[in-house]
């Protein structure tokens, strides 16, 4: 399969293929493998939890042996999730203080 194909196929944008290839996360060739195919994939799943490319390059490489590396690969994602949970701790917090106010402002009219 060739790049203009797996774009087609799979939906991928010219610029964000060009940005892996780039990065060197894939190798720029005129047939694709199915291997290809799936760290493109999965660079794409990663990138949308806010992996950064470094990070996915560093993951995709050490799962290429996953049983050697399952601490390092634990310890990447386990660190994404960490982080976007803090996110999520720090919104419930904005949440919080707007349900404050909001009652607030609604025993008053009581």
């Amino acid at each position: 399969m060739d790049k203009q194909e797996i774009m087609r196929c799979y939906c991928i944008e010219d610029k964000l293929l060009n940005k892996y290839l780039d990065s060197g996360l894939i190798e720029d060739k005129f047939n694709y493998t199915d291997d290809d195919i799936k760290k493109i994939s999965m660079a794409m799943s990663l990138e949308k939890t806010g992996l950064t490319l470094s990070s996915i390059c560093q993951y995709l490489s050490l799962n290429e042996d996953k049983k050697k590396n399952t601490n390092q690969l634990l310890s990447i994602l386990s660190n994404q999730r960490k982080i976007i949970l803090d996110k999520i701790h720090m919104e419930e917090d904005k949440i919080s203080t707007l349900d404050y106010y909001i009652y607030e402002l609604r025993k008053q009219q009581q």
